[in-house]
């Protein structure tokens, strides 16, 4: 969006003339993976990454830096010179891997997803008392939604994140009146 000046009560654009073409896919095309790249900006060549992707297709590079990787448009990184081509030999995903594995074992703490229809069930450790599956260590509480036809309805909720769950849709869950 182009720069916009406040000229007395009016918004005024600012519009850019560019003369220069500039053919991201070609220029694309002279990154290599394992390059040393540094932003043109805010980057210096002692704080340059090394090239781990290259989109020439879309003009974008995923550079690697010490602190993180970051995807970068081709026409905002400068090639530090002289630097040699180093080995990437990494299997990363840009945006990185899962954070929990299917397989990883995790112990059960509170309510889980274990059935059609939003069913929910207990795990072992909740003797009795439903936990937040968000929040896993908050016990859920007792709270009125509404009332129909001189009834209240009533729901379980985590007083922390706000989960709400009907009572009904934790099987196996009997309300003692205690929770």
């Amino acid at each position: 969006m182009p720069t916009l000046y406040i000229r007395t009560r009016s918004i005024i654009p600012m519009k850019r003339k560019s003369t220069l073409y500039l053919n991201y896919q070609e220029l694309a095309r002279t990154f290599q993976v394992g390059m040393r790249v540094h932003p043109f900006l805010a980057g210096k060549e002692q704080h340059s990454g090394v090239v781990v992707a290259v989109f020439p297709a879309i003009g974008m590079v995923d550079v690697q830096f010490p602190h993180g990787s970051s995807r970068y448009p081709v026409e905002d990184l400068k090639i530090v010179e002289n630097a040699p081509i180093e080995r990437v030999t990494t299997d990363s995903v840009p945006g990185g891997l899962g954070v929990v594995p299917v397989s990883s074992g995790i112990s059960k703490k509170a309510i889980y997803w274990a059935g059609a229809d939003r069913q929910y069930r207990m795990s072992k450790k909740e003797n009795g008392v439903p936990n937040c599956p968000r929040c896993r260590d908050i016990q859920l509480k007792k709270t009125v939604y509404k009332r129909v036809g001189g009834k209240s309805e009533r729901l379980l909720c985590c007083p922390h994140c706000l989960f709400l769950i009907k009572p009904t849709d934790i099987l196996g869950f009997i309300d003692k009146g205690g929770v």
